[in-house]
């Protein structure tokens, strides 16, 4: 759900020297925020966990899917330095509760910059997570124009004990770092953004890890949850246009809320601070999200869902704790 940067984001001295032009360095920072999206996008129908429980089992309800996007940039007349951004990313989530989850996603967009350049960008990344187990891998690959620009993968593990997380980064270099206790994986950020929702909560701040920043920071996040909207066919019918769509979707029958997020490194927002980048889409209870808007400052750009197909969901075994 989000369904994903100035971001994930805002690139590091390494990433500048390798993104040779703006639109490259932007495609970097865009990867980032739609990652993050499609993490919020697979929201687990379930209870949050809080991180002093964070070991124990949840009840997990994660419908497992691959999406499809189309991806372009949004109100062009205000972007700076980018003229157009076309492209689409296909995301896929596997698993089980007491497997983890697998999110797998694929995103290939040709960036326009102000000068007429445009690049061709290729972006791969692949996460495990156990909400029960307190485990978390992550792996991603940056290519532009067929280059190799950037590895990234490690591991994490929350450490009750010591109310740490220990983080074993492999590539590019090992590294071994430790966060602070209270911050959540991707997983448990999406469960707790989703009670928040349903117990009508219209804020929720908290901090969390996804491997970004060549996986050695860690965001403090701000999300604004707007008014439980009813189902689609309550309100459209199955007639209008949109109402078609959604019904072929498989969202037509759930409700829904509005949510926007905003994003700063490191422990959080200073009176005169920006995010690193604000994220809004629409959630539904299902694990799905669209209407995707991110916007960087300079630019912004959009995510429009147009296929899903539900998968089955993997084999859960007692005892099976995953990896």
């Amino acid at each position: 759900m989000a369904i994903v940067e100035q971001a994930a984001y805002t690139a590091t001295t390494s990433n500048r020297k390798m993104c040779k032009t703006t639109g490259e360095l932007n495609m970097a920072r865009l990867f980032l925020g739609i990652l993050i999206w499609g993490m919020i996008g697979q929201v687990p129908l379930a209870s949050a966990i809080a991180v002093k429980h964070a070991s124990k089992p949840v009840v997990d309800l994660l419908v497992p899917h691959r999406a499809v996007y189309e991806i372009t940039l949004a109100n062009k007349k205000a972007a700076v330095s980018v003229s157009d951004v076309r492209g689409r990313m296909v995301f896929e989530v596997t698993g089980s509760p007491c497997n983890g989850y697998t999110q797998n996603m694929r995103m290939i967009t040709r960036i326009t910059d102000e000068r007429g350049k445009q690049t061709l960008s290729d972006i791969r990344s692949s996460t495990w997570e156990n909400t029960n187990t307190g485990r978390f891998s992550f792996s991603s690959s940056q290519y532009f124009d067929q280059n190799l620009q950037e590895m990234v993968s490690g591991s994490a593990k929350r450490n009750l004990k010591k109310n740490n997380i220990q983080v074993q980064i492999k590539e590019p270099g090992a590294a071994a770092i430790d966060l602070p206790g209270d911050v959540l994986f991707p997983t448990q950020h999406n469960l707790a953004i989703l009670k928040a929702a349903r117990a009508r909560k219209n804020r929720l701040a908290v901090r969390i890890y996804d491997g970004s920043e060549q996986g050695r920071g860690f965001y403090q996040t701000y999300s604004f949850i707007g008014k439980r909207r009813p189902p689609s066919r309550q309100s459209l019918g199955k007639t209008s246009p949109l109402g078609k769509k959604l019904s072929r979707l498989g969202l037509s029958s759930l409700p829904s809320w509005p949510v926007a997020i905003g994003y700063f490194k490191g422990r959080g927002a200073k009176e005169d601070a920006f995010p690193s980048y604000e994220l809004s889409f629409r959630l539904y209870p299902n694990g799905v999200s669209r209407d995707l808007l991110i916007n960087y400052g300079e630019f912004s750009v959009k995510g429009v869902l147009g296929r899903i197909k539900y998968l089955r969901k993997g084999p859960c075994k007692r005892g099976k704790t995953g990896q």
